[in-house]
């Protein structure tokens, strides 16, 4: 039996640990690991480009929304433009309708009732200094008559004097004495009432 197995052992060898090269696995190693470290960068770099395009983008965004309020800006002012000239145009309007219907609304009371000038005639000398001075009542010559017998005067009466003024419009006078002059004329009494109306003064016109 023993030669049988010398025989079949002939070509046999010692088996031995197969020797593992260190070297190559480190290098294997090291080649994964700098795949690694060249992915991270990688990613790194995407988020680094993504966020430097986003702020980019919010930065036009901006740009643009800011030009386009300005343009809106822009439009607003060109359209209030004609609004503002249209209100100017509207109050215009308005004013010379009030003035107008004061006007008539004088006239009305005027022709109704003799005594509206009397009335405006001492509201007038009230509002005059106390002086001794004498004066002159300028009146249209249809109320002189009126305001004659109301104040009970006469053309020589030392403290008033009646001068018939056709220049006066009817329902106004106007009191004149060496120091001081009052104008309650027709026109004046219109501009007063206009300006209580709008908060301001208006000439009135004289027609």
């Amino acid at each position: 039996m023993s030669n049988i197995l010398n025989e079949d052992n002939a070509d046999c060898q010692p088996w031995a640990f197969p020797q593992v090269n260190r070297s190559s696995n480190l290098g294997a190693n090291a080649g994964v690991s700098g795949k690694r470290s060249d992915k991270r960068q990688e990613q790194d770099a995407y988020k680094a480009g993504f966020a430097r395009g986003l702020a980019d983008g919010m930065a036009s965004s901006q740009s643009e929304l800011n030009h386009r309020l300005s343009r809106l800006d822009e439009a607003i002012l060109f359209i209030s433009k004609p609004i503002d000239a249209v209100e100017e145009h509207v109050e215009q309007e308005l004013a010379g309708l009030a003035i107008e219907i004061a006007r008539q609304i004088l006239r009305r009371e005027i022709k109704l009732d003799s005594g509206h000038v009397v009335a405006v005639v001492r509201e007038a000398i009230a509002s005059l200094p106390i002086s001794t001075e004498p004066m002159s009542v300028h009146l249209n010559p249809v109320d002189a008559l009126c305001v004659k017998e109301a104040l009970s005067l006469s053309d020589t009466d030392h403290s008033y004097r009646i001068i018939e003024d056709p220049v006066v419009s009817r329902g106004g006078c106007r009191i004149m004495s060496a120091t001081s002059q009052i104008d309650a004329t027709m026109e004046k009494q219109v501009a007063a009432i206009s300006a209580r109306i709008f908060g301001g003064e208006r000439d009135a016109d004289s027609n």
